[in-house]
């Protein structure tokens, strides 16, 4: 009676043991597919040093747009903390993103100044 004890004991170990690592790789497939460019696009505002308001619109194809104006930018890099783009004078411009992959700042070479994303866009 006593083996028999052991081996149900063991085998319901090994089977709680099973289910907790099919739960972590579901888990991980679901962030995988994720495309990292999703993090970035969207509609953002930001103060400049005079503490003027200014809007970033990062699009589906990652060109961006400062107060609804078009700048001509190329990627070059990007991952889950970092967009890194290189605008047409060839500074870059760095948006970084915090733990839950929002933007939070907007660094640019040609200013030598990182501004914070304040947040959403007001008005959409």
């Amino acid at each position: 009676m006593r083996k028999r004890s052991l081996v149900l004991l063991g085998a319901t170990f090994f089977v709680g043991i099973a289910n907790e690592v099919i739960k972590v790789g579901k888990k991980s497939k679901k962030t995988k597919n994720v495309p990292i460019q999703l993090y970035y696009i969207g509609e953002w505002t930001f103060l400049d040093r005079r503490n003027a308001k200014h809007s970033l619109t990062i699009n589906p194809d990652l060109s961006i747009e400062f107060d609804n104006n078009n700048v001509t930018t190329k990627t070059k890099e990007i991952d889950e903390k970092e967009l890194t783009l290189i605008d047409n004078f060839g500074y870059l411009l760095v948006i970084r993103t915090n733990k839950n992959k929002i933007p939070t700042s907007l660094y640019d070479e040609a200013d030598d100044y990182t501004y914070n994303i304040i947040g959403a866009k007001e008005g959409k």
